[in-house]
């Protein structure tokens, strides 16, 4: 699964560009807490008007995979970097639960 069937369906191409020009417009010496403030600001902005993108469960479907996987994939996207619209929903155990899941088959 590459980032972009993840960061496409989820709008985050949209937001960054969003994100990039509510950066620009903060004066340069704000604080980090009034950066923050107006990130989750325009994150719930974000999240409450653009509902037409994708889900979690929906990007799962179309790659035929678990969307524990999908989790995943969003927690890797983060761990390099990318801001992104929707919040991983990751359980430390699901890895270990899929492959009981998957041991079954082989039974």
């Amino acid at each position: 699964m590459s980032d972009d069937d993840v960061l496409k369906p989820i709008g985050f191409y949209e937001f960054n560009a969003d994100r990039l020009q509510m950066e620009a417009s903060l004066p340069t010496h704000c604080s980090s807490t009034y950066r923050a403030l107006k990130y989750h600001e325009l994150l719930q902005d974000f999240q409450y008007t653009h509902t037409g993108f994708a889900t979690l469960e929906e990007i799962a479907q179309v790659a035929g995979i678990e969307k524990s996987f999908v989790d995943f994939k969003l927690n890797i996207l983060i761990a390099k970097g990318y801001q992104l619209p929707a919040v991983p929903e990751l359980k430390s155990n699901f890895l270990k639960d899929s492959m009981k899941n998957c041991s079954k088959c082989y039974d």
